[in-house]
């Protein structure tokens, strides 16, 4: 059949894996042939772990939505020799790597601000070249261009639509992410509170608080009843079908409110399972 090489043993035939994961990939955009571009920014080198990422990112975007993806990475000018292939096997893995050390971050900066001391309206080629500055060499630090980003950006509000803000804000945002230290990282979102960013920023944690509020809610009403119920005499089935719960989940229950016992305090079994939650 034309394999050359010698066959030691069978190996098995059938993996089973079960795992749910999320995929955060920076960027995807479809193209006017159809076809998907994916995006990624990366501040440090190319890895060989980073290239099996980004193939399974394509394998498993392309088999949800059929379609064909080609990987485009934005390096920081600090990346000497990127990777740019990964070989496994007989196949070949490739990605596109897009490198801005040639532009300076400095002067595009001093540009674009003497521009606005002048009063003329940025275009949106302006912009989109300031969020990208953290990628491009200069001697400022990555935390100083973030914020001159936001002052920029800060000062066309008036001149670009909310839509176009919040996608540059984004881009913004995500190379803090990648670049700055988590203490760099909180004083850029002090600043962001001021923005239409910061706004989404706060809705979303705003929602996030919500829905954890109900839940625990919820938690603590289930509580309350199976404390009751134990003080009836009922077992932990009975209580699972009066409440239709699942057993195990009123057998934890059961298990925390037996310490304190003929009582069963509510607030005290509360307190220690919202403890053994967090």
């Amino acid at each position: 059949m034309g394999v050359k090489e010698k066959l030691r043993y069978i190996a098995p035939t059938e993996s089973v894996h079960l795992e749910v994961r999320r995929m955060y990939q920076d960027f995807n955009y479809v193209l006017e042939d159809g076809l998907w571009l994916h995006l990624e920014f990366e501040s440090d080198s190319i890895k060989t772990e980073d290239m099996r990422r980004f193939r399974e990112y394509e394998a498993t975007t392309s088999r949800t939505y059929k379609v064909d993806i080609t990987t485009y990475v934005i390096c920081s000018s600090t990346v000497k020799n990127p990777l740019t292939e990964l070989k496994t096997g007989i196949s070949t893995y490739r990605i596109r790597v897009i490198r801005l050390k040639d532009k300076n971050a400095d002067q595009i900066f001093e540009r674009l601000f003497q521009k606005q001391k002048r009063k003329i309206t940025l275009d949106k080629a302006d912009l989109m070249e300031a969020v990208l500055t953290p990628l491009m060499s200069g001697k400022s630090s990555e935390k100083e261009r973030i914020l001159n980003i936001s002052r920029l950006l800060k000062n066309e509000e008036d001149s670009v639509s909310r839509d176009e803000m919040e996608k540059l804000q984004a881009v913004m945002y995500a190379l803090a992410v990648k670049f700055l230290t988590k203490v760099e990282l909180r004083e850029v979102k002090e600043v962001l509170k001021m923005t239409i960013l910061g706004e989404m920023l706060r809705e979303d944690a705003l929602m996030e608080g919500r829905a954890e509020g109900r839940a625990e809610g919820r938690q603590q009403t289930i509580i309350m009843q199976v404390c009751k119920k134990l003080k009836k005499g009922k077992n932990v089935e009975q209580i699972a079908e009066a409440l239709e719960e699942e057993v195990s989940y009123i057998e934890r229950i059961y298990q925390v409110a037996q310490k304190y016992a003929p009582d069963y305090d509510e607030e005290k079994v509360y307190k220690e399972i919202l403890g053994e939650n967090r």
